[in-house]
């Protein structure tokens, strides 16, 4: 299940033109963006983190518990609805991303 949402989120984001990494770790979802291609800790320095922050700001007024710097945790506790749900938020967040850079 996490490896179909990180698929979606990454998704996602080439819907709006938002350039992010997403991996995942077990079962939380990390996001890095602006940075291309983050495969390990070598790489960190060139993510985007006021951009995660942003993210991060997003998802949580839309009621989606997120970890600032990007980490969001998805458990067996997660019904279909609940990931139907985060899945609308990270799209609508991405939206606002695209949005805020075109500005």
């Amino acid at each position: 299940r996490g490896g179909d949402r990180r698929d979606a989120a990454a998704l996602a984001a080439a819907r709006h033109g938002v350039t992010v990494t997403v991996r995942r770790i077990g079962s939380a979802i990390q996001t890095f963006f602006g940075a291309g291609d983050i495969t390990g800790f070598a790489e960190l320095g060139r993510a985007d983190f006021a951009v995660t922050r942003q993210f991060a700001a997003e998802l949580l007024l839309a009621g989606v518990q997120i970890i600032p710097r990007g980490l969001i945790y998805l458990s067996a506790a997660h019904g279909e609805e609940d990931l139907a749900e985060t899945g609308a938020a990270i799209d609508a967040a991405y939206g606002a991303l695209a949005a805020g850079a075109a500005a």
